[in-house]
């Protein structure tokens, strides 16, 4: 008879979860972490991302138009981490 143990971790409790709360100079931008579109900004240009994993992610803005922005971010279990992107208008877009 063999014997197989798994170990996995578990999922964060709903108080270890973190948030991010985007400001941009922009309106109906995406906010993308890790790859993954998670929100939009509203019409002054904030989003909140709630119940993300503790660790560290990559917080990007994107809109049509405008140069991306990007930050490495370590969130911190139960915190809301603030972000300040903002987005620079291409040349030759209007």
């Amino acid at each position: 008879m063999v014997l197989v143990l798994m170990l996995v971790a578990p999922a964060p409790a709903w108080g270890q979860l973190s948030e991010v709360l985007v400001e941009s100079n922009v309106s109906n931008a995406t906010v993308v972490i890790d790859g993954t579109e998670l929100a939009r900004t509203n019409e002054d240009g904030v989003a909140l991302i709630e119940a993300i994993a503790p660790g560290q992610h990559t917080v990007e803005l994107r809109k049509a138009g405008y140069w991306n922005a990007s930050v490495r971010v370590t969130l911190e279990p139960g915190l809301t981490t603030p972000l300040v992107l903002e987005l620079r208008r291409r040349e030759g877009s209007d």
